[in-house]
């Protein structure tokens, strides 16, 4: 009876034992995956790290080019807007002559300076030379503008705040992401009277144009697209808010994913297209302003992010 009870014991004990490496393998395993997953977000975040080292030496870079573009830059563009006021009155004077020419009685003989003329193709000139400069001068204007746009971008900040025009912080990078969206979107800017507010402005352009960048490829991703999409950027003063929007009318955001936008590392763009930072860059850069983003979606008909910021933040 003795050796019964002993071996139930020993038996209860057993099981007992086991159920008990049961779960230490159980949190063992459960370890495991959480360090192999912090691993991996290591590795991720060291990538990130070696790439934002490449990626401000390149800026540095690209700052130093910017500069030594701008001044040949100002004087091109000095040089053509001199031709087109000089080639006003020399137009006006050729077609006093043609009109001139007109009035002369039959008996003098223009035949040669009309042969002339058509050999000029002369109302060829006449009609493309002004718009050849026009264009002209509108591309060392557009230059000029990324030029400025990038010496603000790469400009190195600090963490104090400053009165921030949001405006012309939508307006420089628009210019500079011109290249991301120009192919695939007609981008149009509503900007309405809004006032400064206390910010960090590098980190405000920096969520700008991630949002800018996301709208294209959300345009450019759509597989139902046939031309060109659209992105309009929008500002406006409500109360004591200050509102900026960002619309696509691009592929939107399915309703499975979309709990996970914000997530760190979370991408549904292709290895090497994304790295899952953007929008949570965005979500950060808005709490630090004391502000949010909201999101708009509809799956084949676009995306709207609404930043908010408090117009008068502490």
């Amino acid at each position: 009876m003795g050796s019964c009870v002993n071996g139930e014991g020993l038996e209860r004990q057993l099981s007992q034992a086991q159920a008990q490496v049961q779960r230490l393998e159980q949190k063992f395993a459960a370890k495991e995956r959480e360090m192999t997953l912090a691993t991996q977000q290591l590795r991720s975040l060291e990538s990130q790290l070696r790439q934002a080292q490449k990626l401000e030496a390149l800026g540095k870079l690209a700052a130093g080019v910017a500069h030594e573009i701008n001044s040949p830059a100002q004087y091109v563009l000095a040089n053509v807007i001199f031709v087109q006021k000089s080639l006003d009155p020399i137009l006006r004077m050729v077609e006093a002559h043609r009109a001139f020419l007109e009035t002369l009685p039959s008996s003098i003989d223009t035949q040669d300076l009309r042969e002339f003329e058509q050999r000029l193709d002369l109302d060829f000139m006449l009609a493309d030379i002004p718009d050849a400069l026009d264009q002209s001068i509108e591309g060392m204007r557009q230059v000029s503008r990324i030029v400025l746009a990038m010496n603000d971008f790469s400009h190195p900040g600090d963490e104090t705040r400053r009165a921030v025009d949001l405006n012309r912080a939508i307006e420089r990078t628009v210019d500079l992401t011109r290249n991301e969206w120009k192919y695939v979107a007609q981008l149009t800017c509503e900007l309405g009277s809004v006032p400064p507010i206390q910010g960090i402005e590098g980190d405000i352009k920096q969520v700008l144009t991630n949002l800018i960048v996301n709208a294209a490829h959300a345009v450019a991703n759509d597989p139902n697209r046939q031309g060109k999409g659209a992105i309009r950027i929008r500002s406006v003063h409500y109360q004591d808010e200050v509102r900026i929007e960002v619309c696509d009318d691009g592929c939107g955001i399915p309703q499975t994913i979309r709990h996970r936008i914000f997530d760190p590392f979370f991408t549904t763009k292709a290895r090497g297209k994304g790295t899952g930072q953007g929008l949570p860059l965005v979500r950060a850069v808005m709490e630090q302003h004391e502000g949010r983003v909201d999101v708009r979606t509809e799956v084949g008909e676009g995306t709207t992010f609404i930043l908010t910021f408090p117009a008068n933040p502490g």
